[in-house]
């Protein structure tokens, strides 16, 4: 074990989530200590000021990476003069190129993590989490009884509809709208069918809208805007791989957050992304179910999707989307069961599942758009001899003045500066 980890407490969560059937991904650990959480033996806790530091690292990050980013993260905390007691969370993120899969596990972890945390008693909490991994935590503030004193947003990869909608543009939603679904009628798009159902339908709630606005109390979002990552890049409008080679080259890391929104559903035949999701449905996807005829005359000739202008007699009759949506099938056949109370009761069963992958979300992530109160960019410089000097004899301090607030830290290797927007 590294030295280093002897001063904090560390909890893995790794084995938690299932695979949609219900199995298990992963066994426990193997590394010693993988889950500690009593008094570390290096810096007991009569040295600390009793609050705690906890922190979840983002998606494809592995076990080994994951104790990287916490010795790295409590280090940078330390020098900075922190005495709360730092707790490194690992969780099942590293699920290769299938980021759908990711969300899911999020979820899942989302439920555990309250209960994992829960040797903290009435303490201060402070908890913190980097990209994907804001969504375990928002999930487990909004439905897994975490209640954190404080909850740090950093690059977050959760989209803003979940969190606030009056931040959500009309230009935004169509910039996260796949290419060949722009000119279609917005009520055929997945994103919108859980506007058919009453509040008593389950279904109801299969969208990332207000899913977490719960969190908003409790959040401080901090971004980077020069993260390429989450970047909303006008160009990128297509699930093709292709397309995206041919406007941005290969550098597949821009906007790739917003790539795989727009991949889901569709098929290998329209992108080659999709030969690496586990469980391609809903989203940008067309059901053949609604395909016409190329030529009626000709029916050898085979049928194509309808034409946005040829959708029009759908809404004549609203309630056959519920059992047939214009998006791609399912694959939980029952979520469009002709009796209700059974789709109702599957969309509750499946709800997690269903968000992550066949829901797309329209507006863009947390991240590129900040939405909440409590907004801070977040600039970092290299470190300098003054800035070293500078952290070993002072802490961070929030400085107020004519309204703004400047949150100054100092220390090595880097120099932080975060400002209210």
């Amino acid at each position: 074990m590294c030295v280093v980890e002897n001063f904090y407490r560390r909890i893995s969560l790794r084995h938690v989530p299932t695979t949609y059937d219900g199995f298990s991904t992963l066994p426990f650990e193997f590394w010693p200590d993988a889950q500690f959480t009593g008094p570390p033996s290096a810096w007991p806790d009569s040295s600390t000021n009793g609050k705690y530091f906890v922190f979840l690292h983002g998606y494809k990050v592995d076990a080994q990476q994951a104790r990287g980013w916490q010795a790295e993260v409590f280090k940078r905390l330390h020098v900075l003069g922190s005495k709360a007691r730092f707790v490194g969370v690992t969780w099942h993120g590293a699920t290769g190129l299938d980021y759908h899969q990711a969300v899911f596990h999020a979820f899942q972890t989302g439920v555990a993590l309250a209960g994992s945390l829960s040797f903290t008693g009435n303490a201060d909490v402070t908890i913190a989490a980097h990209s994907l991994g804001n969504m375990v935590v928002s999930h487990a503030i909004q439905s897994g009884g975490l209640t954190p004193a404080r909850y740090y947003m950093l690059n977050a990869a959760t989209p803003i509809e979940a969190y606030d909608l009056g931040d959500v543009g009309p230009n935004e939603s169509a910039n996260m709208t796949e290419l060949a679904w722009r000119a279609y009628d917005p009520r055929l798009y997945m994103a919108n069918w859980h506007t058919l159902f009453a509040g008593a339908d389950n279904r109801s709630s299969l969208t990332w809208k207000e899913r977490f606005v719960n969190v908003l109390p409790k959040a401080y979002n901090f971004y980077s805007e020069e993260e390429d990552v989450v970047e909303d890049a006008d160009d990128k409008a297509s699930a093709s791989i292709m397309a995206t080679l041919l406007n941005q080259g290969f550098d597949l890391s821009t906007g790739a957050w917003k790539a795989q929104e727009l991949v889901k559903g569709v098929d290998w035949k329209t992108s080659l992304a999709a030969a690496v999701m586990d469980r391609g449905q809903g989203g940008w996807g067309f059901n053949n179910a609604w395909d016409v005829w190329k030529n009626p005359y000709y029916p050898d000739m085979g049928k194509r999707h309808r034409y946005p202008s040829e959708t029009l007699d759908i809404f004549l009759f609203p309630a056959d989307l519920k059992v047939q949506p214009f998006f791609g099938p399912f694959l939980e056949a029952d979520l469009v069961a002709p009796l209700w109370l059974l789709a109702s009761e599957k969309a509750e069963e499946k709800r997690c599942s269903t968000i992550s992958w066949p829901a797309p979300s329209r507006p863009c992530p947390m991240q590129l758009r900040p939405t909440l109160l409590r907004r801070w960019t977040l600039e970092i410089t290299r470190c300098t001899p003054t800035a070293r000097r500078r952290a070993t004899a002072r802490s961070p301090r929030l400085e107020t003045s004519g309204g703004t607030a400047t949150l100054r830290t100092w220390g090595c290797p880097t120099f932080t500066r975060c400002m209210k927007k």
